[in-house]
């Protein structure tokens, strides 16, 4: 199975885990983590990964987060059909960059683990 982890999961276990919400999605993110070096899970990467994590402030996150991709069995790359598709559903523009990285894993046609704020 193809999985996508967004920026956000893949930062979930650098956040503080003394509330027991970001404790289990870290534990669960680490699960998978697993799952993926062991080959059980394949990992999806975007260029919307890239994007985002290379504003993250903080330098270990940022190369822990990149060093990810090595285990990616796809990456996705901008496309117009990404754009196009994005655009007719009103995923694109103000708010554009988490709703492109959600469109891009629709057009993809694969589970996405992530937490919203």
């Amino acid at each position: 199975m193809r999985v996508y982890l967004d920026n956000c999961c893949l930062n979930r276990p650098f956040d503080d885990q003394r509330q027991m919400r970001v404790r289990l999605e870290a534990e669960a993110t680490l699960c998978i983590q697993e799952h993926i070096r062991n080959g059980t899970l394949e990992l999806v990467w975007s260029y919307m990964l890239d994007f985002e994590n290379t504003a993250n402030p903080f330098e270990e996150r940022r190369t822990t987060i990149s060093g990810w991709r090595q285990y990616a069995t796809l990456d996705v790359e901008e496309t117009p059909l990404i754009l196009q598709a994005c655009q007719q559903i009103g995923w694109y523009g103000a708010e554009g960059q988490g709703r492109l990285t959600h469109c891009v894993r629709h057009r993809r046609g694969m589970p996405v683990f992530c937490h919203h704020r």
